[in-house]
């Protein structure tokens, strides 16, 4: 996917939808404007997101995947991740989150190669364990994003000379 045709076509279709264009439109019309916008939005954000992709991929093809009642078949998967993950949270320095970052984004575009390659075959029983374990990674790179900040507030407050307490994971 090319994201600067998608963000293009995106600009395009957002001009269009824009509500100062249909500002005296029936309130019917600019209610469909609204919601044509909002659709927009959903779409773009799903095309944006491999994991969000894969997941509608799946679902166009009748396959059900990363919902509450399915259990995770790869327990090696989901064991790394949480060693990762506890190794981001006792990084002391950028250096170290930054190395993490990138084995985690390699991982990532290596799970998105092969789920190419499964949608392209359309083996849709293959491709589940990697949409399950692009889901995984995701998780783990929002959380990367989390711990950075809570690096940087109690480096600042190190330079500044006052002690630091280490920011709560999912605040700053």
């Amino acid at each position: 996917l090319d994201l600067s045709e998608l963000d293009a076509a995106y600009k395009e279709l957002q001009k269009k939808l824009h509500p100062d264009r249909h500002a005296q439109a029936p309130e019917r019309d600019r209610e469909l404007v609204e919601t044509h916008a909002a659709r927009l939005n959903e779409a773009v954000a799903t095309l944006r997101s491999p994991l969000l992709r894969a997941r509608y991929w799946m679902q166009l093809n009748g396959v059900r995947v990363l919902e509450e009642d399915q259990r995770m078949a790869d327990e090696a998967a989901m064991f790394e991740v949480m060693e990762v993950s506890e190794t981001l949270e006792e990084a002391k320095t950028q250096a170290e989150v930054d190395g993490l970052r990138r084995d985690n984004d390699q991982r990532i575009a290596g799970i998105e190669a092969q789920l190419h390659d499964v949608f392209a075959r359309e083996d849709w029983e293959a491709a589940r364990p990697l949409v399950e374990r692009l889901q995984l990674l995701a998780r783990l790179a929002a959380a990367d994003q989390r711990v950075v900040p809570a690096l940087r507030s109690a480096l600042e407050a190190l330079q500044g000379g006052g002690r630091a307490e280490p920011a709560a994971a999912g605040t700053a």
